[in-house]
């Protein structure tokens, strides 16, 4: 009996040092005007259902644009294709890990609109929990457009991710304090 319980203090010792440790991460300053938090962060953690999950995910969420021409024209619109998808590299691992019957907890943000509600409905397909993303009243789904040329070569990008980086933040981590603490 003595050792249960110090094996529970420890356990809620070694949870609470992940915490201020993702919270740290959180708070990282921007590297090269990108977030310094990490894609995956291995935690155990349980789900809504009680069933336990050993992967905690904080990250993107995006709507990918894709352009693709055969050749760009300077001040000129061409004819090409256009093709919508959902990314950010947050998202794309938690998709894959629905795809193989995980269910991660993932801690991200997406706006109240179309874009977001489909993110979430396609994870939510998927089996994945979509508790920790949060719905961002007022605000659009973070964008990414990228140009390709015929040979699928990156020619530019634009990434509008204003909403993640003001939305992800520590605050936000730290609501899911108990599920990430065993």
């Amino acid at each position: 009996s003595s050792s249960s319980s110090s094996s529970s203090s420890s356990s809620g010792d070694r949870a609470r040092i992940r915490i201020k440790r993702l919270a740290k991460q959180v708070q990282a300053e921007p590297r090269f005007g990108r977030p310094a938090y990490p894609s995956v962060v291995f935690e155990e953690t349980k789900d809504l259902d009680g069933l336990r999950s050993s992967i905690v995910v904080i990250g993107a969420s995006v709507l990918d644009v894709h352009l693709t021409c055969e050749a760009a024209i300077p001040a000129s619109t061409v004819p090409g294709k256009i093709a919508f998808q959902h990314g950010g590299v947050g998202r794309n691992i938690v998709e894959c890990l629905g795809r193989l019957k995980q269910r991660p907890l993932f801690i991200s943000a997406v706006g109240h609109d179309a874009a977001g509600r489909e993110i979430l409905s396609a994870m939510e397909d998927l089996g994945v929990p979509t508790r920790g993303v949060k719905v961002c009243t007022g605000s659009t789904t973070s964008v990414v457009a990228c140009s390709f040329d015929e040979s699928g070569n990156l020619t530019s990008g634009v990434a509008d991710t204003a909403l993640l980086e003001r939305e992800l933040t520590k605050g936000w981590v730290v609501t899911f304090q108990r599920d990430i603490e065993c």
